[in-house]
């Protein structure tokens, strides 16, 4: 979500009734919160109990897909790590960033 502009407040009931309350993006949070539950027991063996400290890290879905709940998709990461690697997706995106670079520095030679 955009921040908003100096002067406005931000309106939650927009933001949830626009995005995050559409059923695509509630199946996604769902997905999320099981995948976390499933860690959790496989590294505990059991469900954290309330004001307990759970697990240090967050689940990091290796595929990049909350859908994908399978034990081989899922790792524990620490928070820093798995912030800053998420951004970073299996598209062609990459490859572009990469020839605009070598473009560029051809052109610098020139």
């Amino acid at each position: 979500m955009a921040t908003p502009k100096k002067g406005r407040k931000r309106d939650y009931r927009r933001e949830y009734d626009t995005y995050h309350g559409t059923k695509e993006q509630r199946a996604r949070r769902v997905a999320r919160d099981l995948s976390r539950r499933k860690v959790q027991m496989k590294k505990l063996g059991r469900l954290k109990k309330t004001g307990e400290k759970g697990l240090k890290g967050d689940v990091h879905h290796k595929d990049h897909n909350p859908l994908n709940k399978s034990y081989a998709n899922l790792s524990l990461i620490s928070v820093y790590k798995n912030r800053s690697d998420n951004k970073k997706t299996k598209t062609k995106t990459k490859t572009k960033t990469k020839t605009k670079a070598k473009s560029r520095a051809r052109t610098k030679k020139a």
